[in-house]
């Protein structure tokens, strides 16, 4: 047993150190033919926003030297109608769901954690922020997060991951994730080809455990290192002080992975 939030009047208890990771497992059970959710320690769902947004015009995936660009415009159907759609099905998990929330204002935090908090299979919620986020911003929707019933978990930018770090821990997030997708910056020569969006690729396991190994020697939050692909990595980022990991892009490009991973718990 893991628990996260030892002192949140709640708590955050996981069975196992495997979670899926943002942006990359879909809103609910869309998995969960292929691979044993219940070695699951919690399923956190792609970015819920408070109204629902659509996909992106310019949507796509291009293959970069850099690695796997995807544009999409962070389509979801909002907080409220995603709890009418996907409620039952998170209720059927085998594992427990930490939400995703990608929010722009102090109250629409506070109102997404009272609403989500009332569903039985609900034990945190995950906050994600644009790379370029105003540090005092990010501060007052943390802060009215944290008011709320769950707990409160921040996932940090690629770069500078350290500054909103110590936001959150004086706002009162109980762990932080390491780190967000780095955002993709095209060169003059292909900004007409190739879309902006979020970078994927095998290196980025290796910055977050190196972020997890920073953390560490600076905070006391749980901590969870992200885009984990292979056991030698959730073991090394385990050994430098990460809680639990999640795994990322992997789930599309090698399924025997995901399981070998499943198969260390």
């Amino acid at each position: 047993m893991i628990e996260l939030a030892p002192r949140h009047k709640t708590g955050l208890v996981l069975n196992t150190p495997l979670l899926t990771m943002a942006g990359i497992w879909g809103f609910a059970d869309e998995y969960a033919k292929q691979f044993d959710f219940s070695k699951l320690g919690a399923f956190i769902t792609n970015p819920l926003t408070w109204s629902p947004r659509q996909p992106a015009r310019a949507n796509g995936a291009v293959n970069t030297d850099q690695g796997v660009v995807l544009h999409t415009g962070l389509p979801n159907p909002g907080v409220r109608s995603a709890l009418k759609r996907f409620g039952g099905r998170w209720q059927r998990l085998s594992c427990p769901v930490i939400p995703h929330l990608a929010l722009d204002t102090p109250d629409h935090a506070w109102r997404a954690v009272e609403l989500l908090a009332e569903h039985r299979n609900v034990i945190g919620v995950e906050l994600g922020f644009r790379h370029d986020i105003d540090l005092t911003a990010a501060a007052h929707i943390i802060e009215a997060a944290v008011d709320g019933e769950l707990p409160v978990i921040v996932r940090l930018p690629y770069e500078g991951f350290a500054q909103l770090a110590t936001v959150a821990a004086e706002r009162g997030a109980i762990g932080l994730t390491c780190c967000a997708t780095p955002r993709y910056a095209a060169t003059d020569s292909d900004k007409a080809v190739l879309p902006s969006g979020r970078c994927y690729s095998a290196d980025q396991a290796a910055h977050n455990i190196t972020a997890v190994q920073t953390l560490r020697a600076q905070t006391e939050l749980s901590l969870l290192a992200a885009g984990i692909a292979r056991p030698e990595q959730l073991f090394q980022a385990m050994s430098v002080g990460a809680q639990c990991v999640q795994m990322g892009a992997v789930v599309w490009q090698s399924p025997r992975a995901i399981q070998s991973l499943l198969d260390t718990v």
